[in-house]
């Protein structure tokens, strides 16, 4: 048995297999949370698919098909949550990567990712 013999011959069994046994633990422990995280990142992707499945269900029915492109929820989107007071100034590059946001007061800035989860 490899973990019972050191480099300078047999280790006591007890102690050996105290610290292997909690070294052992410790990595289940930590597999362990890595296939808790996984499983939440698993069960954030599934809501987040059935959430853009609805949207799309949603877009495609008969009154937005052919109603105004403005009635149709188009992805990705940024919703401002804010006071009714608040003033907004909002300005998006021309390629659509950057975006800048000045407001008067606090604001909360929410993704279509957590919209749509929010929807159901």
């Amino acid at each position: 048995f490899p973990a019972l013999i050191g480099e300078n011959g047999p280790r006591p069994r007890g102690v050996t297999c105290d610290r292997e046994k909690q070294r052992l633990q410790g990595l289940v422990d930590e597999k362990k949370a890595e296939v808790r995280a996984k499983r939440q990142q698993l069960e954030d992707l599934a809501t987040h698919y059935v959430s853009l499945r609805q949207l799309l269900h949603r877009n495609e029915r008969p009154e937005f098909q052919h109603a105004h492109h403005k009635l149709r929820i188009n992805l990705p989107f940024v919703m401002v949550n804010t006071d009714q007071g608040n003033r907004i100034d909002y300005i998006i590059t021309k390629d659509k990567k950057t975006a800048r946001v000045d407001c008067t007061h606090a604001f909360e800035l929410h993704d279509d990712r957590e919209t749509l989860r929010r929807m159901d």
